[in-house]
């Protein structure tokens, strides 16, 4: 897999005077291509909401950052990449044809329920105020039974964790990218690795508070000709307190023994990760900006462990998991395909603050030249802020008012030269947020 990386900038959570850059990763010739099995995706299945987000009273939520991009650039659909999941690369698998050790040995999710995706795809109305559960994960996989034992229990190690205490997530940025992505120099939270012990987390990210949930893969999980969904409970669910992101390592765990130079295809069981590639082959992820770490960013992203960092050959970056954000175009692995089902917890505050507020559909919408956009409010707030961004995050419009009494108001927005294309309009009382998409012809 040909790649380049980004030049990356540390930022300090307070302070942007404790910065330190790192060079890119060095080649490696551990990228490989993707395997040469191939299995049939529905994709229209695994968008289908998990029992209706929206019966659920804005309490309960399937949330899976993949399949709402996708959904939210409805024009171009994303393409769907698999590789094999293994911890180390003494096994090799068949890539396009040649047989190669395999090279991604953990993947990891950061979620971020606040994000403007979320609110217009899944009605999610929660903001940095709110704090929720996650009862449940699912993720879309193929697993193969080639070993010859068929007792044998293969594992799926679930690691998970918040950003409590922030050192657990650092705050990092690519430098003299905002040209090209965004309104700033694309933010991201950064996951620590210990190659010692081959396990998320070191010295300055610790993820401390983790839970570690094993779930076993038997014959009866095998998806060896179509992707299939695993559905994995967490007992007693896990709490992510207001403000706060959940991050999420995935492993594979062979129940089997194996040695250098096994081929994985023929000799033993075989699990397949599933991500992404938003708007096609060769494009950067869409990226909301967030104006160097503000409560407005938008943190969700994807990462992959590759063989590099996990034998500590990968230079600057060991001690990393690689985000999607680190690469320019192509890379594969964009948006994992892994889902959580999320619960706010009776009487969060964003739950009531935000009927206190209403942001209604722009009217027309479609719009060419004007459109007006019309909100409610229902009790005194000392500052309202109508907003418009690009799809990339871009602030185009901007319109405060302080002070605004209770009542129902609208804002024209004239002689619009936006270029055609989605928008997003995004109404903030008091710091609520509520988003509505909207198109320009």
């Amino acid at each position: 897999m040909k790649k380049t990386l980004l030049f990356l900038g540390l930022m300090a959570a307070v302070s942007v005077q404790a910065q330190q850059t790192f060079q890119p990763m060095q080649n490696s010739n551990s990228w490989k291509q993707e395997p040469t099995h191939h299995f049939k995706f529905d994709a229209n299945k695994f968008k289908a909401n998990k029992g209706g987000n929206a019966a659920r009273s804005q309490t309960q939520f399937w949330l899976n950052y993949g399949t709402s991009i996708d959904s939210l650039n409805s024009t171009s659909s994303s393409v769907l990449h698999s590789n094999y999941l293994f911890p180390d690369s003494l096994c090799y698998g068949d890539f396009g044809g040649t047989n190669a050790g395999i090279w991604i040995h953990h993947v990891a999710d950061v979620l971020d329920v606040k994000s403007t995706v979320f609110n217009i795809i899944d009605g999610v109305t929660w903001g940095v105020s709110d704090a929720y559960s996650v009862d449940s994960l699912s993720m879309i996989y193929a697993y193969t039974r080639n070993d010859i034992d068929p007792n044998v229990v293969d594992t799926l190690i679930v690691t998970m964790f918040t950003n409590t205490p922030t050192t657990n997530m650092g705050t990092y940025y690519f430098t003299g990218e905002s040209a090209n992505y965004g309104s700033d120099t694309v933010c991201f939270k950064a996951l620590g690795y210990k190659q010692t012990t081959n396990t998320i987390g070191n010295t300055t990210l610790t993820s401390t508070g983790k839970r570690i949930i094993k779930i076993p893969l038997t014959i009866a999980d095998t998806a060896g000709t179509f992707f299939s969904e695993k559905m994995m409970e967490i007992p007693g669910s896990y709490n992510v307190g207001a403000g706060k992101l959940l991050a999420t390592d995935i492993q594979f765990k062979p129940g089997y023994s194996y040695a250098l130079g096994d081929l994985i295809d023929s000799q033993h069981n075989a699990f397949y990760f599933t991500s992404y590639e938003e708007l096609g082959a060769g494009t950067f992820p869409t990226y909301f900006g967030c104006n160097m770490g503000s409560a407005a960013c938008d943190y969700n992203c994807s990462h992959i462990l590759p063989q590099d960092v996990r034998y500590n050959t990968a230079g600057t970056w060991n001690g990393f998991y690689i985000p999607s954000y680190a690469y320019t175009a192509p890379f594969a692995y964009e948006h994992h395909l892994i889902s959580y089902k999320v619960t706010n917890p009776p009487l969060a505050i964003n739950e009531i603050t935000n009927n206190n507020f209403a942001l209604f559909q722009n009217q027309p919408n479609p719009f060419t030249n004007q459109t007006t956009i019309g909100y409610q409010l229902k009790k005194t707030a000392s500052e309202v802020a109508v907003q418009i961004y690009d799809i990339r995050g871009v602030k185009m419009y901007e319109k405060t008012e302080k002070n605004v009494k209770p009542g129902n108001y609208s804002v024209n927005v004239n002689d619009v030269n936006f270029a055609s294309g989605v928008y997003f309009c995004t109404l903030t009382v008091d710091g609520e947020k509520i988003t509505n998409k909207m198109v320009k012809q």
